[in-house]
């Protein structure tokens, strides 16, 4: 359905762009942030005035009137356009006329709005069976006609409403100040050709150095989703001092439960928690918290995958290996001391895997330390499919919180 209504938008766009008449219009979209003869492009500050020469060429052997020169109401307030002479404006045979799109754009942002040139050729069109009727609705006969362009060309019920909502002529797009009957049948449009030609206009407006300090490094690329693998066997790395994994109290894996995991799959989590939220009382309290942090979980174990590579290079540094992570200076999401970093062989070629854990975190690389055995025999220049995880002792800290407070029962009234 999204796939029929773009192609519809953009066929539509193509008709009011497409250049007819036996008139052109150049260029085929107004970039007012374009650098002259140059294909880059700029930021402009407020208050600054840009302007881009549109050429129109009249390639009939006959004269065309240009009627009309306006831009969209909801781009009148940025975008002006500047004609040699006033409207209509006769375009001689084989000439060209250039004509001038002014734009001072107030506030930073993206401005946007559409030129449109509305022109009348002498030439009549060709016959049609729908000649007669109603431009708009094409069911009613044309009887009645707006002023002062004077186009038979609407219905009664088309010319009433077109008057009440301050719209322009469907044919040469000048503003109608009223409506009247014809005193005959006969559509004046059948004694010259009415017309226009679109053209879109666009402006970036801000702070030029916050941009480029700001714009991206490299083209954007959309992460593969990531797909569920059999379980390989891993080698174990050397952990970070002070983070070995020993407990002074045994806790809990408090691992995603199924049912949470497959809900979660399905989309139909909001709809667990606020059955939770319902019957909320001091004994559910703690199911509604572990809820809470199981979608919070399964959100993290999203975003840290978005740090995943195919055919990553990791380079010697001492006892560790370098390995650089695009988009990890932004911290979203972040990779801490001790986190677990597994590689494979490319393609997941063998069922086999090293996982090594961060040791040092710097700008956009970071240090990790592997087995001594991979370390021994590991080869510059290889490559791996990285995969990032991250320590869950928070999480199962809390977990065991909820448990050790709200999981017991609630504790007797004061004396």
């Amino acid at each position: 359905m999204m796939e029929q209504v773009a192609r519809s938008v953009q066929d539509k766009r193509e008709e009011f762009e497409k250049d007819k008449g036996g008139i052109t219009v150049s260029p085929k979209t107004l970039t007012l942030d374009r650098l002259p003869n140059s294909t880059s492009e700029r930021v402009v500050r407020p208050g600054i005035a840009v302007s881009e020469a549109v050429t129109i060429t009249n390639k009939n052997p006959f004269s065309v009137k240009l009627t009309a020169a306006k831009v969209t109401r909801n781009a009148q307030d940025a975008f002006a356009v500047l004609l040699p002479t006033q409207c209509p404006l006769t375009i001689p045979p084989q000439m060209t006329v250039s004509v001038g799109i002014e734009c001072q754009p107030r506030a930073s942002g993206v401005l946007r709005g559409i030129v449109m040139f509305s022109f009348e050729s002498p030439q009549p069109p060709a016959k049609r069976e729908d000649e007669n009727m109603c431009v708009v609705c094409l069911e009613r006969k044309a009887e009645w006609r707006p002023f002062p362009c004077g186009h038979v060309c609407l219905c009664e019920s088309d010319a009433v409403s077109l008057k009440n909502r301050a719209m322009p002529c469907p044919l040469c797009r000048v503003d109608i100040e009223g409506v009247m009957k014809a005193e005959h049948a006969e559509p004046s449009v059948a004694q010259k050709t009415c017309f226009s030609i679109s053209r879109y206009a666009r402006l970036r407006c801000g702070d030029p150095d916050l941009h480029n300090c700001l714009k991206p490094t490299v083209a954007y690329e959309k992460k593969k989703r990531p797909t569920r693998r059999t379980k390989p066997e891993l080698e174990e790395g050397e952990r970070p001092e002070g983070s070995d994994g020993r407990w002074v109290r045994d806790c809990d894996k408090y691992k995603i439960p199924k049912h949470v995991d497959e809900s979660i799959a399905r989309g139909d989590l909001d709809q667990e928690l606020d059955r939770l939220k319902k019957d909320l009382s001091f004994s559910t309290y703690h199911k509604l918290f572990h809820m809470l942090l199981y979608a919070e979980e399964a959100a993290m174990w999203v975003d840290i995958a978005t740090f995943n590579m195919d055919n990553a290079l990791m380079s010697p540094n001492g006892r560790f290996l370098n390995l650089t992570v695009p988009g990890l200076a932004e911290n979203r999401p972040s990779v801490l001391k001790g986190d677990a970093i597994r590689a494979y062989p490319p393609g997941r070629a063998s069922n086999r895997g090293w996982e090594g854990y961060v040791h040092i975190v710097e700008r956009d690389k970071v240090m990790i330390r592997f087995s001594r055995a991979f370390h021994e025999t590991f080869v510059p220049g290889s490559r791996y499919d990285i995969e990032f995880t991250f320590r869950r002792t928070n999480l199962r800290l809390q977990h065991h919180a909820l448990d050790l407070t709200l999981g017991s029962p609630p504790p007797p009234p004061p004396p």
